[in-house]
């Protein structure tokens, strides 16, 4: 289901004007981020405490939420250097 989320995913990028390249870059880009998110709220999971009132969790999702934001924007911001240069 996580590969079709990610195809899926690519397919609305490129309908919405993104390059066949940068909606890779993309995808790419936030696979990485959701192993790595997976990872560390894992970390924070307590199955006894409501998700809504587990204020680390709630804290560190919001976090790598901008994080993520930064790291696509970074992705495709170097992309777009490249092909300048």
């Amino acid at each position: 289901m996580f590969d079709s989320s990610l195809r899926a995913g690519r397919y609305v990028l490129e309908n919405t004007g993104m390059s066949a390249f940068e909606a890779a870059i993309a995808e790419k880009t936030f696979y990485h981020h959701d192993r790595k998110t997976i990872q560390e709220l894992a970390q924070l999971w307590d199955p006894s405490v409501p998700q809504s009132d587990n204020a680390a969790y709630v804290a560190r999702s919001k976090e790598l939420e901008k994080e993520l934001e930064a790291e696509l924007f970074n992705a495709l911001a170097e992309r777009g250097q490249r092909d300048v240069a």
